[in-house]
């Protein structure tokens, strides 16, 4: 099943620029962009530009379209779900809503397990704003980034009716393993979904006169996250760890902003990196944006990139 959802409009434009690049900040914490966060320590200034970056982005209709297919894909509204664990979402507003389909049921828990125990308190706090009882678990960051077998989520066999991951096995060394972690503490006959993207299938179409060998030049230097193909593999590892109706969802996002172009590419990130390098020289990094931004903006280029929603159902035990 292929979907494709386009982004356009002042909305997402606007959520985009407020976010002032925080992932370029992030990533490249010598470039000056403001003096929003000087007076921060180093850790809280770049944990507050991952907040910032996070919420920008689940603000996103394309972003709040995915974790909505996600929960319909659990099944939140059915009585027989009670208990839904979130794997590695710590700052993910959409909880609430899983939230409220379920508080009328005896006993129900939400359960978000993150490493990251900055963002679980700024999600806390979220929450508890909307009136949640969301149960939040900081585990080691070994249970996201270990060797080859060794992690595992903190939880006994068949905890929750469902469980659900979104854009976090792209940053996990064993992604295989943590998936067969979802089926083992998830219950027989519950849904475990999974969503990542696959970074190498962003593309500009090819009417465009930006220089494509640039784009695949600053592709090639970005580095947006350890693992970039993981969403195409989640079918794998879903049939790998035993899931039974193993179904594939390929969600296409197709934009023309070029906020969010830049924000997935990330030129303004790595132009400055790649000047320094000598790999490319300032004029051209800027006629190169320069083309982007006309080009997006007259309507003779759109900017696509993939991502993965696979579901599963865990087996029956015999």
């Amino acid at each position: 099943m292929s979907l494709v959802i386009e982004e356009t409009g002042k909305k997402v434009s606007q959520i985009l620029t407020e976010a002032k690049y925080a992932r370029a900040r992030l990533l490249q914490p010598s470039i000056h962009f403001d003096d929003r966060y000087d007076s921060l320590p180093e850790k809280d200034s770049r944990q507050n530009l991952q907040l910032e970056y996070l919420k920008a982005l689940n603000e996103l209709p394309f972003t709040e379209a995915i974790a909505e297919k996600t929960r319909e894909e659990m099944g939140v509204e059915r009585e027989e779900i009670r208990t839904v664990m979130d794997f590695g979402s710590a700052y993910c507003p959409d909880l609430p809503l899983i939230d409220a389909s379920m508080q009328d049921r005896e006993k129900s828990t939400l359960i978000c397990v993150d490493s990251n125990e900055f963002l679980l308190r700024k999600s806390s706090e979220h929450y508890q704003e909307n009136d949640c009882s969301i149960q939040l678990f900081p585990v080691l960051a070994k249970a996201f980034s270990s060797a080859k077998g060794d992690s595992h989520i903190p939880f006994d066999d068949n905890t929750v009716d469902a469980c659900r991951t979104v854009r976090t096995l792209q940053h996990i060394d064993d992604p295989q393993h943590i998936v067969s972690e979802m089926c083992r503490v998830t219950s027989p006959g519950g849904k475990v979904v999974m969503v990542d993207p696959d970074w190498t299938s962003f593309r500009i179409s090819p009417q465009s006169e930006i220089d494509h060998d640039m784009l695949k030049k600053v592709h090639q230097h970005s580095e947006p996250v350890p693992y970039p193909e993981t969403g195409r593999l989640l079918k794998e590892y879903a049939q790998e760890a035993g899931l039974e109706g193993v179904e594939e969802q390929r969600i296409t996002l197709q934009t023309d902003i070029f906020e969010r172009v830049d924000l997935i590419g990330g030129f303004r990130s790595e132009f400055p990196k790649m000047i320094k390098e000598g790999l490319v020289s300032e004029e051209e990094s800027e006629e190169f944006l320069s083309t982007l931004h006309r080009d997006l903006e007259d309507g003779t280029a759109v900017a696509q990139m993939d991502y993965y929603l696979v579901s599963g159902i865990v087996p029956q035990e015999p």
